[in-house]
């Protein structure tokens, strides 16, 4: 019996209904729709490689920024998951799409941009089966063990945030990313920054301890992302530090960086990252060493001086700055890729 796939959007996050419906749709059937995005994936592969959207080389420019796209109206933004329900806001309004909301009624030849697919990879895989429509998947991924998201990311065009994960896309899973994309936020000014030294990390750290012990004074407030339950909680907590440290778990995570700065943070983050990215925001954050018990350093996170009033330029130059050097580009890659 043929299943369809019913996908509801609620609040954000993807869920699926299956409906019998008739008979079993082929495997063969399912890759020939599935095949269609592959082919843009090929055919773009010439036109772009995969390198660092932060290197001062780069000729990501906004030369093309004005260009008239004429095929956005086949395109959309779906967010799996809450975390990014913020951004898919902020994306849709600035590339004039619409924002998936309700239900999903799907059209052949549709393309979305997904944002946090890896919530929801069989969903999206069935969604292909049963519709001839396109992902642009935007990664947000750091650890790729789900084989369900590895083949969806193989099926279709994939745009990545940080060098890292497009290296071992490529390197482990034969994954070429044809562009990098930036996180931008709501900005919030003015709010009461009660917390000196805030932390949210997926794991509990022993840096809380340690940065306890140094800054007694000083309130710090760590947090578990499991513990936050909604986009307006993230935005509040965020809101309420005065610095936000940003703790290595696998990755830079320009989400979190981006995130505090839009809350008018300071921020003080790991410096596990490519050269490029770290010369790209030394303008906009402190970077420090990752100290672990075998290694000693005078640079280290837990040593930096807190109550610093060292200059950095604020958050609107930092999104004034990605603009420049992706958005132009990836407008013009996107409308190529449904043109194809």
């Amino acid at each position: 019996m043929q299943k369809t796939i019913k996908i509801e959007i609620v609040k954000g996050a993807i869920s699926t209904k299956e409906v019998t419906n008739g008979s079993h749709e082929s495997q063969s059937t399912a890759n020939k729709k599935i095949s269609v995005i592959m082919t843009h994936t090929k055919r773009l592969t010439k036109l772009t490689s995969p390198r660092n959207a932060f290197s001062t080389h780069s000729s990501w420019k906004m030369k093309n920024y004005n260009i008239v796209i004429i095929y956005m109206e086949k395109l959309s933004v779906m967010s799996c998951h809450w975390t990014m329900n913020e951004f898919a806001i902020v994306l849709s309004q600035k590339m004039g799409i619409p924002l998936i909301q309700g239900n999903l009624e799907p059209k052949d030849d549709d393309v979305y941009i997904v944002l946090g697919a890896q919530y929801a990879a069989t969903a999206l895989i069935n969604l292909q089966r049963n519709h001839k429509v396109g992902f642009i998947i935007y990664n947000s991924e750091t650890v790729f063990r789900d084989k369900f998201y590895i083949q969806l990311l193989k099926s279709n065009c994939v745009f990545d945030c940080e060098q890292h994960t497009t290296d071992v896309l490529k390197k482990e899973h034969g994954i070429n990313v044809l562009s990098h994309f930036f996180y931008e936020f709501i900005k919030i000014e003015g709010s009461d920054k009660p917390v000196d030294i805030g932390i949210i990390t997926k794991e509990h750290t022993e840096l809380v301890a340690r940065l306890q012990k140094k800054n007694p004074e000083k309130v710090i407030k760590h947090v578990l992302l499991k513990n936050i339950k909604n986009p307006k909680e993230l935005k509040e907590l965020m809101s309420s530090f005065k610095t936000y440290v940003n703790v290595y778990e696998g990755s830079f995570n320009s989400y979190m960086i981006n995130q505090a700065l839009a809350c008018g943070c300071r921020v003080v983050s790991h410096n596990q990252a490519d050269s490029y990215t770290l010369k790209f925001y030394d303008d906009y954050l402190t970077t420090r060493d990752i100290l672990e018990e075998y290694v000693s350093s005078t640079d280290s996170i837990e040593d930096h001086d807190f109550s610093s009033d060292e200059d950095f330029k604020n958050y609107d130059e930092l999104i004034k700055q990605l603009t420049r050097m992706m958005t132009g580009h990836n407008h013009t890659l996107i409308s190529r890729i449904i043109k194809c």
